[in-house]
């Protein structure tokens, strides 16, 4: 009987340790993906995983999740809206920020949304409208919130866009109680009629004033305005061209 070389020993041990780094690298693979598949969890407080908000469609996990410029709210009380083969289901299980200023299903979660005005003033209405009636689960880990729940590059230039809007609104609505809007009848095939009462355009007071056209030299617009004592001397306006100065109503082919 031949003796084992010192070759043949050393060649039998490699091919042992071998099987061992395998096995256990085998191992600490299969451990990996089974938690990145089986454990969506809370990053930390106030934060959540994009898997955690994935699963909380209806189906996986009973929840219904959806998220809005990064933050997740839980809208599973209205799941007749939100549910599995309900209208708005776009929305559940991803940040589908675009979907919420077009209306439409976007493939791409990745899609920048839009910075017009308009739309952004649409997506602040709307991250208030669930804060409001649903429950905020925190912030989403991913475009706009990084793992510390502080904003991310994008998050910040999204951020910056929405405070701008936020003040444009109030300086809106400030001008509008200083100059309260005339309520307004239209007819595309005949004269448009406005009205001032005391409570026109939403604005309660305590006089009515009369209709006049009110010009907004930096937008170059203009819209019918009640005006009264109080804001006779504010602003830039004029008479409609067919109403009596001392009217509170009157029909018009000017445009309101």
């Amino acid at each position: 009987m031949m003796r084992p070389t010192n070759n043949t020993v050393y060649d039998t041990r490699y091919q042992m340790f071998i099987a061992v780094l395998m096995s256990t690298l085998t191992c600490v693979i299969a451990y990996l993906v089974y938690n990145s598949h089986s454990k969506p969890v809370l990053i930390g407080k106030g934060l959540v995983s994009e898997d955690l908000l994935r699963r909380s469609n209806g189906i996986d996990k009973p929840e219904l999740y959806l998220s809005i410029l990064g933050n997740v709210f839980d809208v599973t009380k209205g799941a007749k809206h939100y549910g599995p083969g309900q209208t708005y289901n776009m929305f559940i299980g991803r940040d589908n920020s675009k979907g919420f200023q077009t209306g439409k299903m976007h493939a791409d979660d990745d899609d920048n949304i839009s910075f017009e005005f308009a739309d952004l003033k649409t997506l602040a209405y709307w991250i208030q409208f669930y804060k409001d009636q649903y429950i905020s689960k925190g912030k989403l880990v991913g475009k706009y919130y990084d793992y510390n729940g502080n904003l991310t590059p994008y998050g910040e230039q999204v951020h910056l866009q929405l405070e701008k809007v936020k003040e444009t609104e109030a300086k809106e609505e400030n001008i509008k109680l200083i100059f309260p809007p005339c309520n307004i009848e239209w007819s595309p095939h005949s004269y448009t009629r406005v009205w001032c009462t005391k409570n026109s355009g939403g604005v309660k007071r305590d006089w009515a004033g009369f209709p006049r056209r009110l010009f907004d030299t930096e937008k170059q617009t203009e819209r019918c305005a009640c005006i009264g004592d109080s804001n006779q001397d504010l602003g830039m306006y004029e008479e409609y061209i067919e109403c009596e100065s001392d009217s509170p109503s009157c029909y018009t082919l000017m445009p309101v």
